[in-house]
Order: C-alpha cells, then structure tokens, then sequence
C-alpha cells in the first residue's frame, strides 16, 4: 500500500461515492523518490471546479477556476515555511491509461487512486524509467502538443540526474524552435522552476547548448556564465546545506568566516518570495542571463508583459548600477557611515542583491587571479554594508527628525522641490552622526537654507 501524504487524505474524504479521483504526476514520482512534494495534480471523472471548492474551505485556501473550458481549477495553501503549496484539480482524459499516454514524460505517467491507494497505476512504465534513470517521452507528439516540455525535459534531467532517451534527445532537438509558439510567460515560468534548484548551472549550460536560451530572451556572455556559477556557490553557502563548496579553499572560507553574523538574516532574506512567487536568489540568477542591450529591448522581448514592475526595475538597476557597485567594493580606504547611506539610498534593499552578484563577479576569476588581500578587503566592505543595513537601518535608512510641515512652518517656505531637497540632506547628516536631536536638524536646516539663498 502506497503512504500518501496527509493532504490527499482530505481529498479523499471530501469525495462522493460516486466520484473517482487519482493522484497522478508529479507527485507520485516524488513520493516514489522520497521527495518533498508541493505541487500536487489530480484527475477526476467528475467536476474537479466543485472538487477543488470543497478542498479550499476545507484547508482555507484560495481557490479559483484556471481554464474554464476544461474546468481545471486551482487551490493554493499557504504554508509556514512561506512557500505556497499548489493543488491542481483537471478532469480525467477519457480512461485512466489514455489520461497518461497524454502526459510529457513517462517518469509523470503514473498514478494513484487517492481512496484505496493500494497501488501505483504505472501502464508507461515510469517506476522502471525512474529506476534506471531514463527521461523518456509518453508518446511522439509530447513536445508538439506542448512545446514549453523542451524546457521541462531539461530541468528533469539535471535534477533528477536522468539521462535522456535517444529518441527523446531527437525530439527535443527538433521541437526547439516552436518554442516561438510558446507565450513568454509560460517559458519565464519554466525558466525560474530552474533557477529555484540551488545547483542551476548544469541546467543552465544545457538549454545553452540546445538552444533554447535563446527562446528565453538569455544571452549571456562566457563571463556571465562563469559569475553565474560562481553566485551559485555562494548561494550553496548561504543556504544551511551542509554541502563542501566547490569555490577554492581560501575563497570559500574567507567568505564564510565574513558572513557568519549576516549569514541568517541574509538567507531570510534572499528565500523570501515576492507577489509573483520568485525569491531574490532567482532574479539574480535570471539577470545575469541577460544582457544590457535586451533589456534595452524589453519590449520585444515582453519582459514588461511578464514581470513586475519591481522585478523589471531590478534588472535595470543592476545592468546600470554594476560598475559603480564594483567601484564602491574595490575603493581606496574605508567607507564611512556617509557612503553607505549614500549607496542604499540609491538602490534600497536592491544593494544586498547587487553586492552579492559583485562579490560572484570578483570570486569568479581563477584562484591564480585573484589577490587574496583584495578578496579579503571586498568582504569586509560587503559586510559593512550588509550589516548596516540589517543592524542599523538608522545609518542605512534613516528617519527624519523632522518632516517636510515642520521645515516649512520653521524656514517659511511654501511646498517645493526644496523641501525634498533639504529632507534628504538632513538624513544623510544623520546616518553620518553629524545630527543626533531635533534641535540640531532645525539648526542645520536654518543653516543650509541661508547658504542655498545666498547661491
């Protein structure tokens, strides 16, 4: 009898006698594997709309109709952890078995009856592709019915470490180019289930070596190649996996050694997931693959169609803001409390993104390369930086002693350009510890408004 995760138990128990319900796909693979699953698919020979309703009151999800021609439906669930657990809720393809042969991959054709469970329903022979380590389509038009499976073949095969069926290379060799066919959207969203994997790169360089990258709006230079890489031993050793980096020995542990107070709130910070779902650590990987020159071509590209007006202004940002990140980190001296209000001012919370893709481009030269005294100098200066910001947002994001009204009412101005001028003066006066009470700001303000007067 096959264990089912707790989940699936509630579905069975929401369903009616008359109604049949399979656990298929996905799932079942990670439960042959032991695998954590938060993606779950069921096929039912009734109205999986109704099904899925039951199941989001039940849960307290959020529940909504995602084709309403076949009534597949959609339930989310929040989770602790922060990442949201999907069911997906479809109706059965006519029989069972013709239900499977009309899925992507044979490791994905298996399926569960979600009451008895008392067996794996495998007619393709999943189990045994998964055992021996094949990637192997269902059937011949896999890839035509649904082009975007040419990119899905790919993360299968380097996560799960498969090695794909001749027949099946054919195919994906062949169905590249009518991923044109595809909206970018859904390619973006392929794209990024690849670039959650910690250990992308492998991915990465096969859609490069079959050509798919170019479908992706990707073009990355053999440098970006090698920084993206490099970020993603970093990423390794900021994540608590226990994993021995694969960066060199003194490197890896100056790096360690350097991030062990941020370590935590960095993490934290660069797994959070914003409104579409993505963490940090995936728009990074993701910008590196671009270029300055497609992003200048957003439009053609569609990058405004498909993401958000924060993920898009990021990109931006760091193909405008990369040499003067990698000036700051390499400057002569110290920086002062003044330069570092200065630097987050202009980028906000985007500067702990941009100075780790800085730290990935410098740790990504060879070893004979690169000075260790330099390496270690750009780690203290990072994490100044990352410090301050976690630790003192008084230094890195200050607030005014005293607000726009009060300058006003003080100096006897009417609203201007100057009253902002003046507010983002005082705060870097502050971050600086040049101005520690009200009593001062209003006395500097007096001051620096009679200097502006007499210019």
């Amino acid at each position: 009898m096959i264990v089912l995760p707790e989940i699936v138990q509630v579905v069975s128990q929401l369903l009616k006698d008359e109604e049949n319900c399979y656990l298929v796909g996905g799932a079942v693979r990670d439960i042959v594997l032991e695998r954590d699953i938060q993606d779950f698919d069921f096929s039912t020979d009734s109205d999986p709309r109704k099904l899925a309703r039951k199941v989001a009151d039940r849960l307290g999800g959020v529940f909504y109709v995602m084709d309403e021609k076949r009534f597949t439906s959609r339930v989310i669930l929040q989770q602790k952890s922060g990442s949201p657990l999907v069911m997906d809720f479809s109706v059965l393809q006519g029989t069972l078995e013709n239900d499977l042969q009309l899925r992507d991959f044979t490791i994905n054709a298996m399926a569960v009856e979600v009451r008895t469970h008392e067996r794996i329903f495998d007619p393709l022979k999943g189990g045994r592709d998964l055992q021996e380590r094949w990637l192997r389509l269902c059937n011949p038009l896999s890839l035509v019915d649904d082009p975007v499976r040419v990119i899905r073949a790919v993360r299968y095969a380097t996560e799960l470490r498969l090695k794909i069926e001749s027949q099946t290379k054919q195919s994906i060799n062949e169905g590249v180019n009518n991923l044109n066919q595809v909206s970018f959207e859904r390619k973006r969203d392929e794209l990024f289930k690849i670039l959650e994997n910690p250990n992308s790169f492998s991915a990465i360089l096969l859609l490069q070596k079959l050509g798919i990258l170019d479908h992706l709006g990707c073009d990355p230079t053999f440098d970006r190649m090698d920084q993206l890489r490099t970020y993603e031993l970093l990423q390794e050793m900021i994540l608590p996996s226990g994993k021995k980096s694969g960066l060199d020995y003194f490197i890896a542990a100056a790096f360690l050694s350097a991030m062990f107070s941020v370590k935590k709130k960095l993490s934290l910070l660069m797994t959070e997931r914003n409104s579409d779902g993505h963490t940090r650590f995936q728009l990074d990987k993701f910008t590196l693959l671009t270029s300055r020159e497609s992003v200048a071509e957003k439009t053609s590209l569609h990058f405004l169609d498909v993401f958000s007006n924060d993920e898009l202004n990021f990109i931006q940002l760091f193909h405008r803001k990369e040499s003067e990140v990698n000036l700051l980190l390499t400057k002569v001296g110290e920086i002062d409390d003044r330069d570092v209000y200065r630097f987050f001012r202009h980028v906000g919370d985007s500067g702990i993104n941009l100075v780790l893709l800085a730290l990935a481009k410098v740790a990504s030269k060879p070893a004979v390369d690169l000075n260790q005294d330099e390496w270690l100098k750009i780690l203290i200066l990072s994490t100044r930086l990352f410090g301050t910001w976690f630790e003192h947002p008084e230094i890195s994001q200050p607030r005014p002693l005293v607000n726009g009204d009060e300058i006003m009412m003080e100096l006897k101005l009417n609203p201007s350009p100057m009253i902002g001028q003046l507010l983002e003066s005082l705060k870097e006066e502050q971050a600086a510890g040049e101005i520690a009470s009200r009593e001062e700001a209003l006395k500097w303000l007096i001051s620096k408004y009679n200097q502006i007067k007499t210019i």
